[in-house]
């Protein structure tokens, strides 16, 4: 009897414990927003961040930089904007140090930093983060780099030379997007929407199917397709392996598990 009483204490305990973590988080919440402009001229983007959802996009005024949402259990953030040399660097870090009786992280976070970009050809765009979303739209540069260790990817009428996009976890989604591709994740699918292929397509995923829709018809590729486990859709065919025209554009399709489709609409 004494023992089950002891157990029934200590667990009331634990509960309790985790109880007083989440309420004191929550009584912790502390909004955030901050936005900066910039005035000098530069030619690279240069972003990054430990936790946050990132927006690039363009508009017809000024440089601007938005950081916005909510912090939970916050201490101290760290948010610079500056220009060095030619290239406008967003850097963005949380510290987390706020008391817990147990090691449960319960403090959330829910950010969210916007940088507007003047309709303009830049020469590099990076964005880094090690949790959360990347969206970019309607830009252009000769180099992308998108690169989350957590998140989803989201890609919409960029025109680049190359375009790199990579995240460890999480989808990648793609619209109306130019230039040669590379795209990479290890469990997510990979869904684009292209005007046609004529620069060359590396997509690879260890786990997600591949959807590819092309809006014109695909000339001169070599395309190479293949998946340990599902089905193969290559423009009518079942083959993976196929040479379109000359074949002087490579395509390559690569998955450990999820089908593969590439279709002309």
């Amino acid at each position: 009897m004494i023992k089950k009483l002891l157990l029934i204490g200590g667990l009331l305990v634990c509960v309790g414990g985790v109880g007083f973590a989440f309420t004191y988080g929550q009584l912790q919440a502390e909004n955030v927003s901050e936005t900066k402009t910039i005035e000098e001229a530069f030619n690279n983007v240069e972003v990054k961040t430990d936790n946050a959802q990132v927006i690039l996009a363009p508009t017809d005024g000024e440089a601007e930089v938005r950081l916005s949402g909510e912090m939970k259990g916050k201490e101290h953030e760290d948010f610079k904007v500056s220009v060095a040399g030619d290239t406008l660097k967003v850097e963005h870090q949380t510290d987390k140090r706020t008391f817990r009786l147990f090691s449960f992280d319960l403090e959330e976070f829910n950010k969210q930093i916007e940088v507007y970009l003047p309709r303009e050809a830049y020469e590099e765009i990076s964005v880094e983060s090690s949790n959360g979303v990347i969206d970019v739209s309607e830009l252009n540069a000769n180099q992308v780099i998108l690169d989350t260790k957590n998140g989803k990817l989201r890609l919409k009428q960029l025109d680049s030379d190359y375009i790199h996009a990579k995240t460890s976890n999480g989808a990648i989604i793609a619209n109306d997007i130019q230039g040669e591709i590379k795209a990479q994740t290890s469990n997510g699918a990979i869904q684009m929407s292209l005007p046609t292929i004529y620069s060359p397509l590396d997509l690879a995923t260890s786990n997600g199917a591949f959807i590819v829709e092309v809006e014109e018809a695909v000339n001169n590729t070599t395309i190479t397709a293949n998946t340990s486990n599902g089905s193969v859709h290559i423009l009518g065919s079942n083959e993976g392996n196929r040479i379109i025209g000359d074949g002087s554009v490579e395509v390559k399709l690569m998955t450990g598990n999820g089908r593969i489709e590439l279709t002309e609409k």
